[in-house]
């Protein structure tokens, strides 16, 4: 009888530590998704907070802008959305000691030495550079940028690697060249002068030559009538100033032009 009730002890023991074995083992897998759960909205919560300030940080940005007439220009501009403050920017390589005293050393050194206190989103700080390849530091160069938000004050470190081989064929950034404007223009004036004088010179010969003025005795209706004469005459006037504005213009070939009377 006691070896049965022992027995019996023995199996509820068991049982009971089987239970509570599995009980740990759920309790811990819980645990561990409750964690990964944490970590995983943690990271999501990280990754927008980088994209909102990817998206409302300032951008510090160098690059050259060259001329139709060959003359470069470092542009350092603010492309982000909001200000940045103490700009610091440097040079790799360095000025040479045996630089020449230019516009373009001394807007390094005020670069290196000042920066840029306050740029709000959209300003230029433009330099001269130099004339065609030639550059103060030479073909191929660096230039860091140290910079703070005006928001939240976190710092922003950039190095942008530029070599002039990149704007040896371009002529100019974001804007046609002059001579090319010139030419557009130079067309479109050809083109639009030619049906515009010709309608002038039909305006002008389909007037009659002469005609006689209506005075106050010679006119038989009232005095703000005016004589079907008279208008014809004014009207013939206007087109014969139009077409003289026409020639001054060019729009009009002098030896096509016929004389008013």
């Amino acid at each position: 009888m006691e070896l049965a009730l022992l027995l019996i002890q023995s199996l509820t023991l068991i049982a009971t530590l089987i239970v509570v074995i599995c009980y740990t083992i759920e309790t811990a897998k819980m645990a561990h998704a409750t964690q990964a759960q944490t970590i995983a909205s943690s990271k999501s919560l990280d990754l927008m907070q980088q994209m909102r300030e990817a998206e409302t940080r300032p951008y510090i940005v160098p690059t050259l802008d060259l001329s139709p007439q060959g003359l470069s220009t470092l542009v350092i501009e603010n492309v982000g959305k909001t200000p940045a403050v103490d700009i610091q920017i440097e040079f790799d390589p360095s000025l040479p000691e045996d630089a020449p005293n230019n516009k373009a050393t001394q807007a390094i050194k005020a670069l290196q030495s000042q920066g840029f206190k306050y740029m709000p989103p959209g300003f230029q700080g433009r330099f001269f550079w130099g004339v065609g390849k030639e550059s103060p530091l030479g073909n191929e160069f660096t230039i860091g940028i140290t910079y703070y938000s005006s928001l939240n004050h976190t710092q922003y470190r950039e190095r942008y690697f530029i070599s002039m081989d990149d704007y040896l064929h371009i002529l100019l950034h974001g804007r046609q060249p002059l001579h090319e404007i010139s030419y557009y223009l130079e067309t479109l004036s050809k083109t639009m002068s030619s049906p515009i004088a010709s309608a002038l010179e039909k305006i002008a010969e389909a007037a009659p030559e002469k005609e006689s003025v209506c005075t106050r005795r010679n006119c038989p209706r009232r005095r703000n009538d005016m004589n079907p004469k008279l208008k014809r005459l004014k009207l013939k006037q206007d087109r014969e100033r139009l077409l003289q504005m026409a020639r001054k213009l060019g729009w009009v070939e002098s030896s096509s032009s016929h004389s008013s009377e």
